[in-house]
């Protein structure tokens, strides 16, 4: 694909394809969704460059712009991607404030404090993790059942530690 125009296509396809899977499968498989579609734009743009390059008399430039450049470029915007739609799955502040929004005559500090407790949502999380098996318990303590989730998180971490130079939020 010409220039920059690759990453931005491959990024139209994930986005299209993230919201297609997951409203198809009516809400569920938000983790899935969003690797395949990233998958799916990962192929377009890998197609596309193959396409362009074949197609050009300067095929090692045209193969440093593909890996050196384009594929950086939609990783990239794949990663800010994934960070915006985690903003509205997972961030307490966005809930809380939406809860009061919805409620004319306003939310008690108590009811808030039931509903978001960081004991009630450390225990939400692991059930989460209990029912999809990707922890499991044994006798009080937790292990790990499927891996799915340590490959995601080791991708994203070298993303982040990558771009922001950063292995986490506290460093």
């Amino acid at each position: 694909m010409s220039s920059f125009i690759g990453p931005i296509a491959a990024m139209v396809v994930n986005v299209l394809a993230q919201i297609i899977l997951f409203r198809g499968r009516r809400g569920t498989q938000y983790f899935g969704s969003i690797i395949q579609a990233f998958l799916l734009g990962a192929v377009t743009l890998l197609i596309g460059e193959a396409f362009f390059i074949s197609s050009s008399a300067a095929v090692s430039e045209r193969l440093f712009l593909a890996l050196a450049v384009n594929l950086p470029i939609y990783l990239g915007l794949s990663y800010c991607y994934f960070n915006f739609v985690q903003l509205g799955q997972t961030s307490i502040r966005l809930r809380i404030y939406s809860e009061i929004m919805a409620h004319a005559a306003g939310v008690m500090i108590s009811e808030i404090e039931r509903e978001y407790d960081e004991k009630g949502l450390t225990e939400v999380r692991l059930q989460r993790l209990r029912e999809s098996g990707d922890v499991i318990e044994r006798d009080g303590n937790h292990f790990i059942g499927r891996t799915r989730l340590l490959h995601i998180a080791n991708v994203i971490f070298a993303a982040k530690h990558f771009l922001l130079r950063k292995k986490s939020e506290f460093d």
